[in-house]
Formats: structure tokens, C-alpha cells, sequence
């Protein structure tokens, strides 16, 4: 099959990434100064990465707010709503476990399964740490047995022989 290189849409001749209408940063290209300046005005003061809904509270405000908060204690089925609520859903395929550092820790071990190398020496030889490997390929399948900790080279392998396996198994 044939694909065909699709250029870039803002005009400057480019030749865009696969499934992509732009390369990186020319989208802004066509706008003009006024729906710019729009962006850039409702973007200002949104540091935080909390999005404010355009509320602003004065201090009067938020003291009585904080006061009728005061001394309420929220139930348990409460918190873990609010905390199932802030809970990110992963949505690159991993399950939500991935996302717990020492639950990846508790799983790593300190050599690769295959070639017995350390982390010092992975650090060494691919400045990187070693990895976790799904044995069976499915990243939503975060069961600790599905896991081998294996260095940057190993892993590289053992992805390619799971993809090779699934290629030739639906061909």
C-alpha cells in the first residue's frame, strides 16, 4: 500500500507527519493578528493548569467560604468519590496502576532477566534505567507476574519479537 505524503496546510511547501494536517507550530499560521491576540488574552494568567471558569471570588468571599468548611468532616464514601474524581484515566492503553511509581518499583528488579546486566551498568552503557517489560505485550495487563525487568537493549528485542509473533499470527 502507498501513502501518500500529505505538505503541510499553513502553505510553506513542508511535508507534514503521517495523520497530520500541520508540522508542529505552523497551525497559528494562518490566523490572523486578531483571533491571535484573542488566544494569547485568554490564555494569560492561566498558569497553574487549574481552569478557573472565569470566577473570581472576592476576599470577603472565600473567608466566609473557608468558615462554612471549617469543622465539617467529610465521610469516607465522600473522599474517595472526590479522589476517584481527580483520578486521571490513562489513555495511552496502560492500566491505571502504571501510573504508581512504587508499584513500578516494587516490581523492577535489580538485573535484567536476560543478559544479567545491573542498573549501574544500563546507566552506564544507555544512561537510561532498566525497563518493565510486559511479557505478553498487553499494557493494560498490569498483573505482577506479566512483568520481566529487563535493560534498554533486551527490551528493544523482546518488543520486536512480540511484534513479529502478532504480524505473523494475522497475516
Amino acid at each position: 500500500m502507498r501513502r501518500i505524503k500529505r505538505r503541510c496546510e499553513c502553505g510553506c511547501g513542508s511535508i507534514a507527519n503521517l495523520g497530520r494536517r500541520y508540522i508542529n507550530g505552523h497551525q497559528n499560521r494562518n490566523m490572523s493578528a486578531e483571533q491571535r491576540s484573542k488566544i494569547g488574552e485568554a490564555q494569560k494568567g492561566n498558569t497553574s493548569g487549574k481552569v478557573n471558569k472565569g470566577r473570581k471570588f472576592s476576599k470577603v468571599t472565600l473567608i466566609k467560604m473557608s468558615a462554612a468548611q471549617k469543622g465539617k468532616k467529610l465521610s469516607k464514601e465522600h473522599v474517595l468519590k472526590r479522589t476517584i474524581a481527580q483520578m486521571k484515566c490513562r489513555t495511552d492503553g496502560y492500566c491505571d496502576a502504571w501510573s504508581d511509581r512504587e508499584y513500578k518499583e516494587d516490581l523492577r528488579e535489580e538485573r535484567c532477566g536476560n543478559c544479567n546486566m545491573n542498573e549501574e551498568e544500563s546507566l552506564v552503557s544507555y544512561s537510561q534505567r532498566l525497563h518493565l517489560h510486559h511479557k505478553d505485550g498487553d499494557k493494560s495487563n498490569c498483573h505482577p507476574d506479566n512483568f520481566d525487568t529487563l535493560c534498554v537493549s533486551c527490551h528493544a528485542i523482546a518488543d520486536w519479537q512480540i511484534r513479529k509473533e502478532y504480524n505473523n499470527g494475522s497475516a
